[in-house]
């Protein structure tokens, strides 16, 4: 119990310190790059699941946000914002000092109005938040390296370096699929879980599938999302 409590008061203490430190930013006096946008995906059957895009990995593959076309900026009381569907959209805007930080206020040319906030962090980072059309986007004033494209993490997973990665079957039963890693170790793909599968050719190139195969596969799950990733690899 003490231990508890005593992480509780150290993380009490670092979100006072977080607030305490940052402070307001005018956010036509930053260049602002993409750090992430958080919106729903459809997976195999129809399933649909709020995910962070930014960087891929092996364990989420298509999460690789477009850097180089969600963009905005601010210059002289006007905002231009590309969305990361590509709408691109100009507007005006207006800011105030809350707090410790910055509201916003974009008003678009579709008459779209938005609110975020904007902060200088006493990690040394400047961040712009806000949601739009029900996908929510942060910005950063410093700039993100794409390690991994989808076609690079399909490289990886065939050659046997990609990680997080394990061996299991999956097989088809009444109430949906089960995916066997071990004798102690099976998920459960039921209805409403988002399972996202690739098939790998021997050639080396891959194909998106629209249903769960039986088979051997590469798998990693996150149990708290309900999500799994499947790599079926032909020899």
């Amino acid at each position: 119990m003490r231990k508890i409590k005593l992480v509780s008061l150290l993380l009490v203490i670092f979100m006072l310190a977080v607030t305490l430190s940052a402070c307001h930013c005018e956010p036509s006096t930053e260049e602002w790059h993409l750090f992430s946008y958080i919106k729903k995906m459809q997976f195999i059957g129809g399933v649909e699941l709020e995910l962070g895009f930014s960087t891929a990995s092996a364990a989420y593959p298509f999460a690789n946000a477009d850097f180089s076309k969600v963009h905005i900026s601010f210059s002289a009381g006007n905002v231009n914002f590309v969305t990361w569907d590509g709408d691109a959209l100009e507007g005006v805007y207006t800011c105030e000092n809350v707090g410790n930080y910055t509201k916003v206020y974009m008003t678009f040319n579709n008459g779209d109005s938005v609110e975020g906030d904007a902060m200088k962090g006493f990690w040394g980072e400047s961040r712009f938040v806000f949601k739009y059309r029900d996908v929510q986007y942060t910005f950063s004033d410093q700039k993100i390296e794409v390690k991994e494209t989808l076609d690079d993490i399909v490289k990886s997973v065939k050659e046997g370096t990609a990680k997080s990665l394990h061996p299991a079957t999956v097989s088809a039963a009444e109430d949906g699929y089960y995916v066997k890693f071990n004798d102690l170790v099976t998920y459960h793909i039921a209805e409403d879980t988002a399972a996202y599968a690739i098939k790998i050719a021997a050639d080396g190139s891959h194909t998106i599938l629209d249903e769960i195969l039986e088979g051997e596969v590469l798998s990693t799950y996150n149990e708290d999302a309900n999500y799994i990733v499947l790599y079926y690899i032909e020899k």
